[in-house]
């Protein structure tokens, strides 16, 4: 099937300039060739822009506005096609209630988000990872990531879902691992590579170098973290450097979800505390706070013993 059940005149299409405006009208037509109608959000716009359908079902268009950013004419109709499709299948996916505890278990993650994403689905269940982050559990669907909620989980073990979400977390594929002298860049397609910070241990153990005193890290995104392992004194004067990264990551437009967080948190011994970050002047702050003396003594110790 085409993108359209009549194909729209090519000059109706060509005479749209602004991508955001075309792809837009693309996921319109897309949308109603699927039995879907569609308009736009009135309250929204731009790369905010929203599709509602009567009976109020959302839609938002940001991902599929960073996917076709860089495509040309044939790529974002079939990215259009793809993108709504996946959309429409995902509404029509089984109720989470009707999982069963095993293919719950089987789909469940444990993810990484921030602290606002609570209020829009009802969490009080959430775990308050350090600073304006928050652990969820969601449910990984082929075509789509849903939230669990209160409700959800009230007839659930819920330590034992963020136990096996965390489990399958860790066992999401990282594509790439790039280094910037001491700092490390964990890369992946997966929705939940940021997330591996839960898990840190076998984070470490997995893609970084021995981290005897913690590890020094930022999410700007989910699909990417920086990490600086802390060995030394020469760790410790990079951490300007991971803050500078991070911040223009977290900055930048291409951030895919959205940004993460622009924040430089540390990890150390089962504990993770906000570590600094960059300033709006552009100036690099770090907060010493229990974890970051704990890691200076540490490698003062050390460097004392050799």
């Amino acid at each position: 099937m085409g993108l359209f059940s009549k194909r729209a005149k090519t000059a109706e299409i060509d005479s749209i300039i602004d991508p955001i405006e075309n792809v837009t009208l693309l996921a319109q037509l897309r949308f109603g060739v699927l039995g879907v109608p569609v308009e736009v959000d009135p309250d929204t716009a731009g790369i905010d822009t929203v599709l509602i359908t009567a009976a109020g079902a959302r839609y938002p268009l940001y991902n599929l506005f960073v996917r076709t950013a860089q495509a040309n004419e044939d790529e974002t109709i079939n990215l259009v096609m793809q993108h709504v499709d996946s959309m429409v299948e995902a509404a029509n996916q089984p109720d989470i209630a009707s999982l069963s505890d095993e293919d719950l278990s089987r789909m469940v993650r444990t993810r990484i988000v921030p602290r606002d994403v609570i209020d829009q689905i009802s969490a009080k269940y959430s775990i308050r990872v350090a600073s304006d982050l928050v652990a969820l559990l969601c449910v990984d669907f082929p075509t789509h990531v849903a939230w669990l909620n209160d409700d959800q989980l009230a007839d659930r073990n819920i330590d034992d879902l963020f136990a096996t979400g965390m489990q399958n977390t860790m066992g999401e594929q990282v594509d790439d691992v790039q280094q910037s002298g001491p700092i490390s860049m964990i890369v992946g397609d997966s929705l939940f590579i940021a997330s591996k910070v839960l898990g840190m241990p076998q984070l470490i153990s997995e893609h970084l170098q021995d981290a005897p005193h913690g590890v020094l890290f930022g999410v700007p995104n989910r699909h990417l973290i920086f990490a600086l392992p802390l060995v030394d004194m020469a760790s410790i004067a990079a951490a300007g450097a991971l803050a500078t990264m991070v911040a223009n990551q977290a900055n930048a437009d291409d951030n895919p979800g959205g940004t993460l967080s622009a924040d430089v948190f540390i990890w150390r011994a089962g504990r993770i505390e906000r570590a600094g970050g960059v300033n709006p002047d552009g100036t690099v702050q770090m907060i010493g706070d229990s974890l970051m003396l704990e890691a200076l003594e540490g490698i003062t110790a050390a460097a004392n013993a050799e």
